[in-house]
């Protein structure tokens, strides 16, 4: 592999791309051709602290429509350089706000990312018809006070994320201190 080889990365588990392939066993690229996908890992999607099970149920109803809009779409055959691209757009994807962001499209040219994402929602539900869970998607884009980043950063201040991860830890510590004490005596203390 690419990284491993050049001393960009240790060893091949290192490569954070946001879907990843996986073998059976330890993570290498090799095995893939040799026994095949098990299965194939999500790296996208981030923990929401906001929801009990770390994602909001419209969330996951539209990260299912998502993949099966994407089922039906033409494959594309990237090249390095197009996968250089994608990679750059998700790392804009990324930033705040997203109405100053934008992303490489199709074409080549730039685009605004919010432009971009409400087409990809206009496409789907061309191929999906209305959804409820779609219709959330769009609202979060129209409405930056519906996005949980921003929220978050209102809820937590600048350091918000540091902050998160901390309120997340203690909300996970206590869960599973109620969950002990419920399998010691079949109720909580």
């Amino acid at each position: 592999m690419h990284y491993v080889e050049t001393g960009q990365l240790k060893e091949e588990r290192e490569l954070y791309y946001p879907i990843r392939l996986k073998s059976p066993g330890r993570f290498r690229m090799s095995e893939l051709a040799e026994h095949g996908v098990s299965h194939i890992e999500l790296r996208m999607i981030d923990l929401n602290p906001l929801f009990e099970a770390g994602i909001a149920p419209d969330d996951l109803k539209f990260l299912l429509l998502f993949l099966t809009w994407l089922e039906w779409k033409p494959a594309i055959h990237a090249d390095a350089n197009m996968q250089e691209v994608f990679v750059r757009n998700m790392i804009a994807a990324s930033h705040m706000p997203l109405e100053e962001e934008t992303i490489i499209g199709p074409d080549g040219r730039s685009v605004p990312l919010v432009q971009a994402a409400e087409r990809v929602l206009d496409d789907m539900e061309s191929y999906l018809g209305e959804h409820p869970a779609i219709i959330c998607q769009r609202e979060k884009l129209k409405y930056p006070q519906k996005r949980y980043a921003v929220n978050l950063q209102k809820g937590f201040g600048e350091d918000f994320v540091k902050k998160g991860l901390i309120y997340v830890t203690e909300r996970t510590k206590n869960e599973m201190l109620l969950a002990e004490l419920e399998s010691c005596d079949g109720m909580y203390i």
